[in-house]
């Protein structure tokens, strides 16, 4: 049997957070995807946000951390879009 490693994503702007499960350790790679993401929402916006994607993605060194990267910096996203007024 496989080992199953929980990580998780804290709330944000009145969104639930989330917990997932993954086949390696990925908790450092989710909460730089959202480090990511939280820099580029607060920025002036001058870079692109593709660009912050992919630089964060690429320092990541396995598939599994790229995809956990990926799913911190996009669920930060959309907690942010879809908030609450």
């Amino acid at each position: 049997m496989h080992k199953r490693y929980f990580t998780s994503i804290p709330p944000a702007d009145g969104h639930p957070g989330l917990e997932l499960v993954w086949a390696e350790n990925c908790q450092p790679a989710i909460e730089h995807g959202i480090a990511c993401a939280e820099r580029w929402l607060v920025s002036d916006h001058s870079g692109y946000l593709w660009t912050a994607l992919i630089i964060g993605r690429e320092r990541q060194h396995t598939a599994t951390e790229r995809t956990a990267f990926e799913v911190g910096f996009l669920t930060r996203l959309q907690q942010r879009i879809t908030r609450e007024e």
